[in-house]
């Protein structure tokens, strides 16, 4: 028997992941400039709240948060090297 925890968990990571391509894609080609500042503060807090959950024991629930660190700060990343403003 399978956890079904462990299933959404993994699709709603699936999911969050593949959201950010679109936004990825549009700042590379030049149509979307994201405003590096509110990213940052955006990383830092989801930065913030992911270690806030590791450390407090996290459980399948910590799988979202990885994923929004990691696209906001992959944003970020981008924007400061010029597809931000």
């Amino acid at each position: 028997m399978t956890d079904w925890h462990a299933i959404v968990a993994a699709t709603a990571g699936l999911i969050s992941v593949s959201s950010v391509i679109p936004y990825v894609r549009d700042m590379l080609r030049g149509t979307t400039r994201p405003n590096v500042i509110s990213y940052a503060l955006w990383t830092a807090l989801q930065t913030i709240s992911l270690l806030a959950q590791l450390s407090a024991g996290a459980s399948l629930s910590v799988v979202l948060v990885i994923v929004s660190t990691f696209n906001t700060s992959l944003i970020t990343a981008l924007g400061f090297w010029g597809y931000g403003y």
